[in-house]
């Protein structure tokens, strides 16, 4: 299975929302905050950086706590309903957003009247915070998206590494199954690195650093058990591992391997190409 065939997410599910997730948000509003408490906007040019500060803080945590949970809940809700209009996900942040940002405009006058003198009843304040409301409330429900979108390609990406790296580890541990259980056919004393296989008659000729053991096996067989090990037959009766070949020799047109233990294996025109393929013979 490819990287590109393997199973991701749901592009649209939201990152969840938990301790960990509130804390590097938290990172982000503070971030947001200053800056626009730096920005000075809705007339606040007479207001101290200090207090402005403290302002926006209060405004875009309480913010950061309505929107979220409405956001993050709202849209596991009404994604089990697929056959209305909020099957796209764009159609629930901003549904989702709007009902955040008409609870929100019933709580920013509290804090405005909590920083600021103003004589003016709390709910003549409400439909006047309410445009500002949902300026505020689309800047932030934008940046929270962008946000998690991005963090859920992260989440993706790792997913799919994770998945990757368990498929490549469950090849190599086949692989090395077939390679130890082959080896275990050998005496303990003939045990090493894998050199080659010399068919003798009906016996398997297993040569190792160690030696060589005859084994009464089939040619055929031998090979299916290091179909995966680095190594080519040679031969119609011989076949080396890789890493055993450090040279060539030629007897006339008759082409040789030179394997570390100075034993030399025939190469047969039919398996000439496949073992320049892997020993980089020239």
């Amino acid at each position: 299975m490819t990287n590109r065939e393997l199973p991701i997410e749901n592009k649209d599910k939201i990152v969840k929302w938990d301790i960990n997730k509130i804390k590097t948000d938290a990172m982000l509003i503070v971030i947001i905050a200053s800056v626009l408490a730096l920005l000075t906007p809705f007339g606040m040019d007479n207001v101290g950086l200090l207090n402005g500060g403290l302002f926006w803080l209060l405004l875009c945590f309480s913010g950061y706590f309505i929107y979220s949970p409405i956001i993050y809940f709202g849209n596991d809700f009404l994604q089990k309903r697929p056959n209305t209009i909020f099957s796209k996900y764009w159609c629930r942040i901003v549904f989702l957003a709007t009902i955040g940002s008409v609870i929100m405009s019933f709580v920013v006058p509290f804090i405005v009247m909590l920083f600021f003198d103003i004589p003016a009843p709390y709910l003549s304040l409400v439909p006047q915070m309410m445009l500002r409301t949902f300026i505020m409330g689309g800047l932030i429900s934008f940046i929270y998206t962008v946000k998690n979108h991005f963090q859920l390609q992260k989440q993706q990406l790792q997913q799919q590494q994770k998945q990757l790296l368990e498929q490549q580890g469950s090849h190599v541990e086949t692989t090395n199954k077939k390679f130890i259980e082959f080896m275990l056919k050998l005496p303990l004393e003939k045990r090493g690195q894998l050199l080659c296989l010399e068919m003798d008659d009906h016996y398997l000729k297993v040569h190792t650093d160690k030696g060589h053991h005859l084994l009464l096996m089939r040619f055929k067989d031998a090979l299916a058990f290091l179909a995966d090990y680095p190594g080519v037959q040679t031969h119609r009766s011989w076949w080396v591992a890789k890493e055993a070949v450090v040279g060539e020799e030629k007897e006339g047109r008759k082409l040789l391997l030179k394997l570390v233990n100075k034993q030399l294996v025939p190469v047969s025109r039919s398996y000439l190409a496949q073992v320049k393929t892997l020993v980089s013979l020239p």
